[in-house]
């Protein structure tokens, strides 16, 4: 798959998988539950974040700017 596809389809999955998680989250008093959902959306947010900064990296084919301070 190309990348650009690629990134923008971990945006798109890991979107509606963060909603799967939070629908099924409702309604369950079990602490474990809570802690496993609550890890797993921060996960996926940092794999929204990441994706949206790379597509942002590359634009156009060319490199804006780096991600890596020197």
């Amino acid at each position: 798959m190309p990348t650009k596809v690629n990134r923008r389809t971990n945006i798109i999955i890991a979107a509606v998988y963060i909603l799967y998680a939070l629908f099924n989250l409702a309604g369950e008093n079990w602490m474990h539950m809570v802690f496993d959902a609550v890890v797993e959306v921060v996960l996926l947010l940092f794999s929204i974040r990441y994706s949206w900064i790379l597509i942002l990296t590359y634009v156009g084919g060319k490199r804006l700017f780096s991600l890596h301070c020197s």
